[in-house]
């Protein structure tokens, strides 16, 4: 695998990334809080064989933005605030960013310490487009808003949300390529729920009981963190930080049910990110706390065979540009932030 190291100091902890569809521009969420600025920023770049060319950046309207998406045809950028709600942003024909169009916030809690307040930790897009998608740490809720690009805003659907399990926080979520089906990955009680997606009104509803991401007997301390299905639908993939592991399953192709496969060691500490290639047959692992992106071969029967790794200092978050088969993107946060 190539690599080129390209630092933007300007920039400050970015958390996750998004790159268009064509790969020609990327987009940074800057993880700070009010002890650092007055606000969150979202950043674009041009990217090029020279690197990264900063267009412009904008205010998140909330602290800690921790997860940023753009429409495949890179007309609009979603963000979530950990701190702070949501906001939709118009992207102009060279890439750079508008002011928020909208942005939403909730006033809500859960019954874990660590849900005092509402925390959206992601903002996806369904596969249609047509809706947006929020996991709330916070509130045990998937927020589900339509999308009004006429008017330049984010309609709460109806129903406005989905209920998960009481202090289950969820964190992340990845619809199925081809079944009316989406999983969450609850960060606070290590499980996957999987959910029946109707396509007409948005809405969520219980497909099956959550499935543990935990071996039976690991009695130790886990969060779970990234979520993502294999192109052909086959299998499902979910990170453990503290057992760090991968947790696969397989799918149903009927129902896209999950049965447990096995746990793959990710051969470093704290899997906070990881990415399937466009092809399907490699997943690629960053390891947090031990500086090292790991690449695994997903083999006929969804398991995970070790092949190599990389010395990538602080790696939180990798993107693929278009059907290349390696990332395009690694990001590395410049300094403390959330986990």
């Amino acid at each position: 695998m190539q690599t080129q190291t390209v630092q933007d100091t300007a920039i400050r902890n970015p958390s996750f990334l998004a790159l268009s569809s064509d790969g020609k521009y990327l987009y940074a969420v800057e993880e700070t809080g009010p002890g650092t600025d007055t606000t969150g920023h979202l950043a674009a770049y041009e990217t090029g064989k020279t690197g990264l060319r900063l267009i412009n950046r904008q205010s998140t309207l909330g602290f800690a933005p921790c997860y940023v998406t753009v429409s495949q045809a890179n007309e609009w950028a979603f963000i979530a605030n950990y701190s702070g709600g949501i906001a939709m942003f118009p992207i102009d024909k060279n890439g750079g960013l508008q002011p928020a169009a909208d942005a939403h916030y909730f006033q809500v809690s859960g019954p874990h310490p660590r849900q005092e307040a509402s925390h959206p930790h992601a903002a996806v897009l369904s596969p249609d487009e047509s809706f947006l998608y929020i996991p709330d740490l916070g509130a045990d809720r998937v927020w589900i808003f339509r999308i009004d690009r006429t008017a330049k805003k984010l309609v709460p659907a109806s129903p406005a949300f989905c209920p998960l399990a009481a202090a289950s926080g969820p964190r992340h979520l990845c619809f199925h390529p081809t079944l009316p089906a989406a999983y969450v990955v609850n960060e606070l009680n290590n499980t996957v729920t999987p959910l029946a997606w109707d396509r007409a009104s948005g809405a969520l509803t219980p497909l099956q009981s959550p499935v543990s991401t935990l071996p039976s007997g690991f009695s130790g301390t886990s969060y779970c963190a990234d979520i993502h299905c294999t192109p052909n639908g086959r299998f499902l993939y979910a990170s453990n930080r503290g057992h760090d592991s991968l947790a696969g399953f397989a799918i149903d192709p009927a129902s896209g049910r999950l049965t447990p496969i096995g746990h793959y060691p990710t051969r470093g500490k704290f899997p906070r990110n990881f990415a399937i290639a466009p092809g399907g047959e490699w997943a690629l692992v960053a390891n947090q706390h031990t500086g090292n992106l790991t690449t695994f071969r997903i083999n006929a029967g969804g398991e995970l065979d070790f092949r190599w790794e990389l010395a990538a200092p602080v790696t939180v978050c990798i993107q693929f540009a278009g059907k290349q088969e390696y990332p395009a993107v690694i990001g590395t946060p410049q300094g403390p932030g959330r986990e």
